[in-house]
């Protein structure tokens, strides 16, 4: 790589030492939220399965003209469910009907049944909900607080630095790539080259402030900023065609970065 364009790059090792957070650690607590958005639908779903049992064993218990409907009504209900898995819709529609028409006949039969014994069966069931919810989310939580004990939480706004960096990066490998093209004899026009390389010097600026401004803020979280601000008017002072260059697209990836890094330290500002 050339070296006006290695000047520019920023090393993962420059990460490091900017952000003070190893990049694994923040990539592996992406992944840890990723995780935790899936367990949360997990626990969702859990929960109102459990509570959906829970409600037709105690009502069943308590009921006993209930049982029948309430077993066709399920049984009927995960046939549907099944064939929607296999895609046999048509199957699929007649278990449903079914199941409504069970499901109906369940709740008829319930018009007789004291209000006490509904409400009690309603109370079981939420605390069977509210049981399997709490021991899925414990357990993991525990073995995760354990895992990570001693760790720095990298924010969400590092995160998105990151991000910016990595775009950021491209922009400077497909110049060289650009550059390369160039040199090998293609009839690439290069007036817009510096144009970029001055736009990409303003981002570098930016982004390593950025990145530093995160780190004082994680490593002081009781400070409370006034005002970010990152002025883009350097950018729109060079004279470049964003239509007619080859670079064109290159200068509009730049800005959006420098858009995006000014957004982030805004951030910064309301959530450190």
């Amino acid at each position: 790589m050339q070296t006006d364009l290695k000047q520019l790059e920023i090393s993962e090792t420059a990460l490091q030492t900017l952000t003070g957070v190893p990049r694994t650690l923040s990539r592996s607590s992406n992944a840890r939220s990723q995780e935790d958005r899936k367990l949360l639908k997990f626990t969702i779903v859990a929960a109102s399965i459990a509570a959906l049992i829970a409600l037709l064993s105690s009502l069943c218990y308590f009921v006993p003209n209930f049982r029948i409907p309430a077993a066709v009504f399920a049984f009927c209900l995960l046939f549907g469910a099944s064939c929607l898995a296999m895609e046999m819709a048509e199957l699929a529609l007649i278990g449903f009907a079914f199941a409504l028409a069970a499901g109906a006949y369940a709740i008829y039969t319930l018009t007789a049944v004291s209000l006490q014994i509904v409400l009690l069966s309603v109370a079981i069931a939420g605390a069977m909900a509210l049981g399997v919810a709490v021991l899925i989310q414990v357990i993991p939580l525990g073995f995760s607080k354990n895992r990570n004990y001693g760790n720095p939480k990298p924010s969400r706004s590092l995160a998105r630095l990151y991000g910016e960096v990595d775009k950021y990066n491209k922009v400077i490998r497909d110049i060289h790539v650009f550059d390369q093209l160039e040199a090998a004899g293609n009839p690439i026009r290069l007036h817009d080259r510096e144009s970029v390389l001055s736009a990409l010097k303003i981002t570098h600026g930016d982004l390593v402030r950025a990145l530093k401004t995160e780190k004082i803020l994680r490593e002081n979280p009781d400070f409370n900023p006034e005002q970010f601000a990152i002025d883009l008017n350097a950018f729109h002072a060079i004279q470049v065609s964003e239509q007619a260059g080859e670079y064109g697209q290159f200068f509009d990836t730049t800005m959006q970065i420098a858009i995006a890094v000014q957004k982030t330290m805004r951030d910064l500002q309301k959530h450190p």
